[in-house]
This record gives structure tokens, sequence and C-alpha cells, in this order.
């Protein structure tokens, strides 16, 4: 129903501004314009009213990946949209004025771009400085993006943050104490563009890699595979997450260095160069038994990147940031993306997001993979992450002008 919802939302877009096109044309008066305005907006409120009673009379076992409640957001984020654009040509200045006055005194109004709906908006400063004055109330990189060497000792037992069977907490090794940092690796430090990269199979012949790469930081999410696909996804890696599941669920082998699970898993690594490998080790005890393994092959194979690695509470703070913010994160915690774009708010004054598009269809009817980088089709359910509620959320940031959402391909 998602996607075809989306698709829907875009033609009928395309026709209401054909309209509002005609109109224009007309030589009417100003009370007239906003007359057969009006008209349009009970008409697209009749339709809303048409599209929650399908969405919520719909059988789920139709659409099981994607939630009834996007479908009526997704809607309803249209109707909002429409206002805006059709008071602007009406005559009402009163629409979006703050937000307009921001972009045209900022130094962010200079950059264009281009949302779903296929129209052009700028980055709004106000919403930029916003989110980011709102994020640093409960999160500072400087402060919290990762463990310090200085507060831990050998032999502490750090709590995991979700527990699984009796296991409830790291021993803090001395290889492990090694790896730990004396500071944040991003502290003071601030980028004019950053590139948040997901893993959607959206990117995949996107042609995105040189824009991608065209950005003053990248950060890269789960240890993705770039090798091959640098046309489409980049190449470039400033920042890269790696749950440590990745290895049990990537490179089922990677204790055996002749397999070739072992090179890629390295390969991967050599990715990241010197930049930073963010670790969240204490999300939960489910990944405890891979800590060790990537403690073991950080070491052995002596690779420079830096190391933060985030405290257990990290998932709790991300999760109250959105939603005292207004918006839903209703899983069991909050996705990689969700907790990346935090971190670039904090940190970057424009942020391009890429790769974020959990639907098994784009609005073209064209089928999807999960990653751009495997076969697999199925998309994650909502248990563990709300990706629906997520996407719209982004969505809702990318038309307030506080990020870019891109899901078209790149010119």
């Amino acid at each position: 129903m998602g996607s075809h919802m989306l698709t829907f939302e875009h033609l009928l877009a395309k026709e209401t501004s054909s309209v509002i096109m005609s109109l224009q044309k007309c030589n009417t008066s100003r009370i007239l314009r906003r007359g057969l305005v009006l008209l349009i907006v009970l008409t697209l409120v009749m339709l809303y009213i048409s599209l929650y009673k399908l969405s919520s009379y719909a059988d789920p076992r139709f659409h099981p990946k994607t939630p009834r409640s996007f479908d009526k957001n997704t809607a309803k984020i249209f109707i909002k949209e429409f206002l805006v654009a059709t008071s602007r040509w009406s005559g009402s200045e009163k629409a979006d004025s703050t937000n307009q006055t921001s972009v045209q005194n900022n130094k962010l109004s200079g950059t264009i771009i281009a949302p779903q709906n296929g129209s052009k908006k700028r980055f709004n400063s106000a919403e930029v400085k916003n989110m980011r004055k709102h994020i640093l109330k409960f999160y500072n990189p400087d402060r919290d993006l990762t463990l310090r060497k200085s507060g831990l000792r050998v032999g502490q037992q750090l709590r995991y943050e979700m527990k699984w069977g009796n296991k409830t907490s790291l021993n803090v090794t001395k290889d492990f104490l090694k790896l730990i940092p004396e500071e944040s690796p991003l502290k003071d430090r601030h980028f004019y563009t950053c590139a948040v990269v997901g893993n959607s199979g959206i990117l995949l012949n996107s042609s995105c890699g040189q824009e991608i790469d065209s950005m003053d930081f990248v950060i890269r999410c789960n240890l993705p595979q770039i090798e091959g696909y640098e046309k489409d996804v980049g190449s470039k890696a400033n920042l890269t997450t790696m749950n440590p599941s990745v290895i049990g669920q990537h490179f089922g082998q990677w204790d055996n260095k002749t397999t070739d699970d072992y090179d890629r898993l390295l390969r991967r690594l050599d990715q990241v160069g010197d930049q930073i490998l963010y670790i969240p080790t204490l999300t939960s005890s489910v990944g405890d038994q891979w800590v060790s393994a990537i403690i073991q092959i950080l070491l052995q194979h002596k690779l420079t990147m830096k190391t933060p690695f985030p405290p257990a509470r990290i998932n709790t703070v991300v999760k109250s940031i959105w939603r005292k913010a207004g918006f839903k994160i209703l899983a069991l915690r909050p996705s990689t993306g969700a907790h990346m774009y935090t971190l670039a708010a904090t940190i970057c004054d424009q942020i391009h997001m890429y790769g974020f598009y959990p639907f098994s269809e784009d609005t073209r009817g064209r089928a999807l993979r999960y990653h751009y980088y495997d076969t697999n089709t199925e998309m994650i359910g909502n248990k563990t992450h709300s990706m629906p509620e997520e996407f719209r959320t982004l969505r809702q940031l990318h038309m307030r002008g506080a990020l870019v959402l891109h899901t078209e391909p790149c010119r």
C-alpha cells in the first residue's frame, strides 16, 4: 500500500500543479483565485478522508511491510505541502514566512534541493539551527560520542543497555582499553556539508557516488560494501559504523584466515583507513560474542582507525531526542540512520541523507533490494526498528529544510 500511495501522491501533485499553472495564466482577481484554491483544498480534504478510511479498513495481510499509519501520514503530508504551495501563489504572505525569511538571510539559502515531489526547495537555516539546539540539550559528540580511557579500568564491568539471557555486562580487558580513545575524535570539529549514507537498494543505479564524495564529511552505516558500487555510493568514508552483529551476519568464517569471509572483512575495514570506526558494543548483550573478535582483528592487524565506543545509554538518549522533538520512534530502538542523523545535526550545516528508503518498491514501481550490495529483497520487520516511521520523520525534516532526503537518481 505504501509504495502505491507514494506513486499516487506524485501523480496527484502533478495534476494539481497543472491546475494551478492554468489558474495563474488566467486574468482573475485575487479573491477569485483564493476561492478556486479553497475549492481545490476542499476536494483534497475529501480525498484525504477517503484515503484515511481506505487505509484504516485495508486488510493488513496484503501489505505486511508498510504500516497503515504511514499511509495516512503520507496523505497528511501531501495536503500540508499543497496548502503551503497554493497559499504562496494565491497571495497569502503569512504561509511559511518565517522559513522564507530565514532562507533569504542565511548562507544556507544558496543550496537548491530536490524533494520527492519534484519541486525545488531551499535549506532552512532556522530549522537546521533549531534541530541542533534541541539535540545539544541531550547529546554532544564532544562528551557523548565515546567512552574515554580515563574513565575506565581493567576488570571494570560495563552494563549493556539491553540484556539478553544471563549476560548483563562487558568486561573491560587490557586489549579493549587499548582501543578506547582519550577523547572524542570529533571534538571541536564542524563541517559545512555532510552525507549520511544508508544501504537501501534505492541507491543502486542512482549515480550518486560523485555527489556523495563531494561532501566535506561522509558517514556510512554498518561497514557496507563499497567496492564495485563506487558510481552509485562513492568511496569516501570519514565515519563508518559497525554493529558487532555485522560480523556474525555477513562474515560467518571471520576466524579462518584462509576463507573469503576473512578477506572480505579485512577489505571492508581497510576502506575505513585512518578515519573513524564507530562501534556500539554496549547496545545489547547479543553482540557480546563478537566484541572480542573485533578487538582481536583490529589489534592483530594494527589498523590505524580511531575507534569510538558509545556509552550504553546512547539508544535511550536518541529515542528521547526524537520523541521530544515531536517524532515517533515506536520500535525497540532507533536505527543506525537515526543515530547518525542525530550526530550529524550537531556538527554539520547541511545534511544530505542517501540510501534511506525502507520499501520493496520505489515510486516508479521498480522492485528494490533491502541492501544495494546484496540480493535480499525482504524488508526488515518493525519490531527492532520502525523504519517506515523513521522515513516519514526524515521526510518531514526534509520538507522543513532541516536536511535533504535523496530518493531519486543524482544528475
